[in-house]
């Protein structure tokens, strides 16, 4: 999007003499070359994400191995150990580590864009600034020259070439301070791969609609509460009884037993070789299978604590998602109201600066005519610039309104056809 200007021919020699100067340079980027910015920090973030993936697959299996050697006179013993235990509460939480991680994935690339977006804004606004720095000073200088030819032939007075001179060094440090402000833009936007000047252009961006379990913190919470019931089940499991089954194998040369518990849902196998049972002294049954089925009665008060306190967990936490849903809601309404009222803004700055680049080119055909001096054809064109600044800073506005409802929702950086 552009404001419809056209630019006065002293102007564009204005510019052009910035041009020559090195203060601006001779190419631009648009805000479209922001968008197209990658954050070196994105593919740290998508190793991060893939790991989280892996986690969740080693959760899910729930197997772990223990390859271990034991030294039995006159031989050795080597055993080989299986645990699986199925802990719904470990899933969830590498379920939640991967969606944390695609969330900070797209905030990192969201904040990127929004870095290289207002890197576009403040450069198009030092350049603005320094133009219109560059107007005053040459109006500060001729209306010094004025007040000295004056003085010389008495129409003025050593005071009124004194407050020009003020004025003059209040212009030139008004310049100094503008120029500074520019080269420190420029750097920043080269952060960025943007080089060159900063194209006098806009985009509007699309706001999709969202609910608050749009919203990552209330995701976020959602998650919590899962692991809070799962523990809560977790929880009741221990102070319930069980069963459990213990099947033990004993031959000649190897050994196997195994150990399950339907109250820690888990399950224990171990192989040996060579069978360190072979001494017929230690043989109680002889070889072959021993199953042994038990009954699992806790008694445990540290467990009937644990078990209240995850259903105060659960409790609190449905509280808390409840509070934040009402929160999200009023803060949506508002980011969203906030956007669209910064885009409306933009549209004002717009107008005004219109307004401004039509008085600009009058002053200059009543410059040419001689109905005006050139100190007021200077101080028109000052005006001019500083619309120009005020419209990067209204741009400024809405990228950073835009980017607080897209945080919020989780959203991406998209142009609206």
């Amino acid at each position: 999007m552009r404001c419809e200007l056209k630019s006065c021919k002293i102007w564009r020699l204005a510019a052009s003499v910035l041009l020559c100067c090195g203060i601006i340079a001779a190419s631009a980027f648009s805000p479209r070359d922001a968008l197209n910015y990658r954050s070196p920090e994105l593919d740290p973030a998508n190793s991060k994400l893939l790991a989280a993936k892996t986690m969740l697959s080693a959760k899910s299996i729930g197997i772990g191995s223990l390859l271990s050697a034991d030294r039995r006179d006159p031989n050795n013993y080597y055993a080989l150990t299986l645990h699986y235990q199925q802990d719904p509460v470990a899933v969830i939480q590498a379920r939640q580590s991967i969606a944390q991680a695609k969330d900070e994935y797209l905030s990192l690339q969201r904040s990127g864009i929004h870095d290289a977006l207002r890197a576009h804004a403040d450069l198009w606004n030092a350049q603005a600034r320094v133009q219109a720095a560059r107007a005053r000073l040459d109006a500060a200088q001729l209306a010094k020259a004025e007040a000295q030819r004056k003085r010389d032939i008495g129409a003025a007075g050593d005071l009124d070439v004194e407050a020009t001179s003020i004025d003059l060094t209040d212009a030139e440090l008004a310049m100094r301070e503008a120029a500074k402000s520019l080269v420190t833009a420029k750097t920043n936007s080269k952060n960025y791969g943007l080089t060159g000047d900063a194209a006098q252009e806009v985009l509007r961006f699309a706001l999709p609609a969202a609910t608050p379990e749009d919203a990552a913190d209330y995701r976020n919470l959602k998650w919590n509460l899962d692991v809070a019931k799962e523990r809560r089940s977790a929880a009741a499991r221990e102070i319930k009884p069980g069963l459990g089954l213990d099947l033990n194998y004993v031959g000649a040369n190897y050994t196997m037993s195994s150990s399950m518990s339907t109250r820690t849902r888990t399950v224990d196998v171990q192989a040996g070789y060579p069978s360190i049972y072979n001494d017929p002294s230690v043989l109680l049954w002889g070889q072959g299978w021993q199953k042994t089925l038990r009954v699992e009665l806790p008694i445990d008060f540290t467990a009937w604590a644990n078990a209240r306190a995850t259903k105060a967990e659960v409790a609190l936490t449905q509280a808390q998602l409840v509070r934040q849903k009402e929160t999200l809601v009023i803060k949506l309404a508002q980011s969203r109201t906030t956007a669209e009222s910064a885009a409306e803004r933009m549209d004002v700055a717009c107008q005004r600066l219109t307004l401004a680049d039509r008085k600009a080119r009058l002053a200059d055909a009543r410059f040419k005519s001689g109905a005006i001096s050139q100190i007021a054809l200077l101080n028109e064109q000052a005006a001019f610039s500083d619309a120009q600044a005020n419209y990067a800073d209204a741009w400024k506005n809405y990228i950073e309104a835009t980017a607080a409802y897209l945080e919020l929702i989780g959203g991406k950086w998209e142009e609206m056809p």
